[in-house]
């Protein structure tokens, strides 16, 4: 998924409710909150450890883009 498309879904699921936690580069930090993400965490190693400690029970949905 791109830039746009993780946009998208951050857009799309805050609008249900749920906390999000995205990931994005450091210098897209604020933009990803910008779009409604509750966190934005450093992707690249260690993002699942980052992830974990801000939801250590686990998270409901997951959207991956990955190619």
């Amino acid at each position: 998924m791109d830039a746009a498309g993780g946009g998208y879904a951050v857009e799309l699921t805050k609008v249900d409710g749920p906390t999000v936690i995205a990931d994005a580069a450091g210098h897209d930090a604020e933009l990803v909150r910008g779009l409604g993400a509750d966190h934005a965490v450093e992707h690249g190693t260690g993002v699942a450890t980052r992830i974990r400690a801000l939801a250590p029970e686990g998270v409901a949905a997951l959207v991956d883009g990955s190619m």
